[in-house]
């Protein structure tokens, strides 16, 4: 089987067309707090036959007291635009922590699964994600690997790996307009059936 590719992005709208038609068949659009990098025509990903997950940020660190509220206000947002309850939905840790920081990241992914329904995992690099995913399990059954921080190692439990260039081009694209991404483990992205609600809200 080939590789399985997809891009994420945050202000930037790629024609979902154009990522199919460059053999894209998934995307990860953010939830924040910043209304301009939220994905809230998701819908149209969907429609147009990509699968669709989520990652939640506001800063590169999250305020690590907030996992409730950030998880909450995940929850919220989710349900309003229509997500279905299995949406997958990962929160970043974009930056070189330390391994001395992983405690209480541990801590906020706990706390902000509980507040969802989605299941959840970490962005980051190499060892957060060996350190805190556990494939399938709750809390952190998700992972999401960035090449940033990670050397050339390549995690096992991550589901997603963003690497650090562009193998597919997107006509119209900038390399700075999206990110590129490659499905390590099985993830059950949404689809195009689900139920769009105020989706283009």
């Amino acid at each position: 089987m080939g590789e399985v590719f997809g891009a994420d992005f945050s202000s930037a709208r790629p024609d979902p067309h154009a990522l199919r038609n460059t053999g894209f068949t998934f995307v990860v659009g953010y939830v924040s707090r910043i209304s301009h990098k939220c994905l809230t025509d998701w819908g149209r990903y969907a429609q147009a036959g990509l699968g669709v997950a989520f990652v939640f940020e506001d800063d590169a660190i999250p305020d690590y007291r907030h996992g409730a509220a950030d998880g909450q206000f995940c929850e919220q947002w989710l349900r309003a635009h229509g997500a279905p309850m299995n949406a997958p939905l990962f929160f970043a840790i974009d930056a070189d922590i330390p391994a001395a920081d992983f405690p209480r990241v541990a801590e906020y992914g706990r706390a902000f699964n509980l507040a969802t329904n989605s299941p959840v995992g970490p962005y980051g690099k190499y060892s957060l994600i060996e350190a805190l995913v556990t494939p399938g399990r709750q809390p952190m059954q998700l992972g999401w690997q960035a090449s940033a921080w990670s050397g050339d190692n390549l995690s096992q439990r991550a589901n997603l790996y963003q690497r650090h260039t562009h193998h597919h081009p997107v006509a119209g694209l900038a390399d700075g307009d999206y990110d590129e991404d490659v499905l390590i483990r099985p993830l059950t992205f949404v689809q195009a059936a689900a139920r769009v609600v105020n989706a283009a809200s």
